[in-house]
C-alpha cells in the first residue's frame, strides 16, 4: 500500500513524512532545492530523532539554475544536519537507490560499531578501497587510472550490484566526457543555438 498527498509547502510536506516515520512508516518527501530551505527547521531536527520507519528526502537540485531562481547545493545542508546523501546520476539510478532491501542493518537498534564490523555490504565497500583500480578489468587499460579514485564503492554496489567496477560518476574518463559535453552546450547557449 502507498499513500500520497500534496502539501501546502515543503515544510509541511517534510513534517508529515517525518511524523509518519516516527510512527514506524517508511516515508518520503520530494521537493526542489529551494524547498529544502523552507523545510530546513524540521530537517535539522529529523536527523536527531529516533524514528522507527525509514525517511527519505528527495531534493531536486538545479546546479546551473536553469529552471530555478538560484543555484544551491543541498549536500551542504545534509552535511550540516549529519544526514547521509546518495547522488544518483540518472533517473534509473534514483529508482535503484530507493530499493528498501539493502542489507546494511538498522542504525537505530543495532550497535553502530557492530554494523561497521559485521555488515557484509559495509565490509565489501571497505575492502573495495584496498583493491587497486588497475586490478579492475574496466579500469586496467584506462589512460586516466592514475588520476582516478573509482568513485564511491557503495554507490557502485547499490546501482551496478558489484564492487569490481568503477562508479559511473566517479570515473575520471566519464567526468571529462561530461565536462566536454557541458562546454559544447554552454558555447551553443552563448551563441543562442538550441542544444
Amino acid at each position: 500500500d502507498m499513500y500520497v498527498e500534496w502539501s501546502t509547502n515543503e515544510k509541511t510536506a517534510f513534517e508529515v513524512a517525518l511524523g509518519a516515520s516516527i510512527c514506524g512508516v517508511r516515508a518520503m518527501a520530494a521537493m526542489k532545492h529551494v524547498g529544502v530551505n523552507v523545510a530546513h527547521d524540521p530537517l535539522m531536527t529529523a536527523s536527531h530523532i529516533r524514528a522507527r520507519g525509514g525517511l527519505v528526502l528527495v531534493s531536486a537540485d538545479d546546479p546551473r539554475a536553469w529552471s530555478s531562481q538560484n543555484e544551491q547545493d543541498s549536500r551542504y545542508v545534509a552535511l550540516q544536519g549529519f544526514i547521509p546523501v546518495l547522488e544518483p546520476s540518472s533517473l534509473q539510478e534514483a529508482k535503484d537507490m530507493t530499493l528498501h532491501d539493502l542489507p546494511i542493518g538498522n542504525m537505530l537498534t543495532d550497535d553502530i560499531l557492530g554494523l561497521w564490523k559485521n555488515s557484509p555490504v559495509i565490509r565489501q565497500v571497505r575492502e573495495r578501497y584496498v583493491v587497486p583500480l588497475s586490478d579492475i578489468p574496466a579500469c586496467a587499460n584506462c589512460e586516466w587510472v592514475q588520476y582516478c579514485n573509482g568513485g564511491c564503492p557503495g554507490v557502485t554496489q547499490q546501482i551496478q550490484k558489484t564492487l569490481l567496477e568503477p562508479s559511473w560518476r566517479g570515473c575520471y574518463k566519464n567526468f571529462l566526457k561530461a565536462n566536454e559535453i557541458r562546454s559544447i552546450c554552454d558555447a551553443a547557449a552563448r551563441r543562442g543555438e538550441p542544444e
